[in-house]
């Protein structure tokens, strides 16, 4: 049995200022073989930016710690003039993968 680390982002923006709410415009899945890969890709990525957790109820309606959400804005989009309000939703999976013969 191998085991690896994945990376789920997706990536949701809106125009700062804007009323209309965020939308999602890339959803990303990497492979990392360990935990300071992935500690060192998200530092790169995020910096020191704001973050919040990501959270979702288990069966009995417990709140779960799951990922966060990177805040960040950025000056310009490339398909526009308009300076961008970002949250990136990211959650980290550890995945232990077994062969099997068909």
């Amino acid at each position: 049995m191998s085991k690896y680390y994945e990376v789920q982002r997706t990536r949701t923006c809106k125009a700062i200022g804007s009323k209309q709410g965020y939308y999602q415009w890339d959803k990303q899945t990497k492979k990392f073989h360990t935990i300071k890969e992935i500690k060192d890709f998200l530092k790169k990525e995020y910096g020191n930016c704001k973050r919040d957790k990501i959270y979702i109820d288990d069966k009995d309606d417990n709140a779960k710690h799951v990922g966060y959400i990177y805040c960040y804005n950025t000056l310009k989009a490339s398909y526009d003039d308009n300076a961008k309000n970002n949250q990136d939703w990211v959650n980290v999976y550890e995945i232990k993968a077994t062969t099997i013969i068909i």
